[in-house]
């Protein structure tokens, strides 16, 4: 199948809120598969390089610190508290968290993007 880069260019300018008409949702399904955009919740997704983006910062962010809290959210992703909850909860899914007390620790985060690469993501049916 060809790759829709209308779709990839589209998933990345809007950025953390990326939330596609219903008649888009299969073919961003296919940029998943294919590593270039990744589903976050229903309508919602982000591109690679957000995902890139947000490893880094988690990254970054359990260096220094123990947990990950609603305010630390904040002020990463400049959104909506709905929006970044969804990533989040993407984030305890993939299992690179897990939410304790109402914060997130660091869990099986990737220490690098080689090895994110090599680890399976949920399948959409699993979500």
């Amino acid at each position: 199948p060809q790759i829709n880069t209308a779709l990839v260019i589209e998933i990345d300018s809007l950025g953390w809120e990326a939330f596609l008409p219903k008649d888009k949702i299969q073919a961003a399904h296919a940029l998943v598969k294919n590593h270039l955009a990744w589903h976050i919740k229903d309508e919602h997704f982000i591109s690679a390089g957000k995902k890139h983006l947000l490893l880094q910062w988690m990254r970054r962010h359990f260096e220094s610190k123990e947990t990950l809290t609603i305010d630390d959210a904040r002020d990463f992703f400049k959104t909506g508290r709905k929006t970044f909850i969804s990533i989040l909860e993407f984030c305890d899914r993939h299992y690179w968290t897990f939410r304790k007390d109402g914060a997130r620790k660091r869990f099986k985060l990737p220490s690098s993007e080689r090895e994110d690469e090599t680890l399976p993501a949920p399948h959409p049916a699993q979500y």
